[in-house]
């Protein structure tokens, strides 16, 4: 289950120590342009004083490390983001790639943002819930 969005303004949590993952393909950068910035620099301020954790999760391969941080810093994204780059490959579903590689028992809630329905229901694998939100260009009636 998860919540579609147009806007980052969207993404709720009032908890301190969140980690919060976002994808980039379609969700942050569409056709070489920023999706949503002033939604997506306001949700980074509420992340910072919350002292939240912020990465990006792309499905890209570790390979295309320089052209997505170029492409990244082309839209606005601060340097200081550029670091938190994980590159999750298409050889496994970015749940897999969750449970394997990052640590998300420390964090007292997780978020994932992906407009990739099928990436966002492969954290069912997870022991640890996540609330996950889809990012569409406009909203559905269900």
């Amino acid at each position: 289950m998860f919540h579609q969005i147009v806007s980052f303004h969207e993404v709720q949590w009032t908890e301190e120590n969140i980690l919060l993952l976002c994808d980039i393909d379609h969700t942050v950068l569409h056709n070489g342009k920023h999706t949503d910035k002033e939604g997506f620099d306001q949700m980074l301020l509420r992340l910072k004083a919350l002292n939240g954790t912020f990465l990006f999760l792309t499905a890209r391969h570790w390979d295309e490390e320089e052209i997505t941080k170029h492409q990244l810093k082309y839209i606005g994204i601060p340097d200081s983001l550029l670091q938190n780059i994980q590159f999750a490959g298409h050889h496994m579903t970015k749940g897999e790639f969750i449970r394997d590689y990052l640590s998300v028992e420390q964090y007292a809630r997780v978020l994932f943002i992906d407009d990739f329905p099928e990436y966002l229901e492969s954290t069912h694998i997870l022991s640890t819930p996540i609330t996950c939100y889809q990012f569409v260009s406009e909203k559905k009636d269900n």
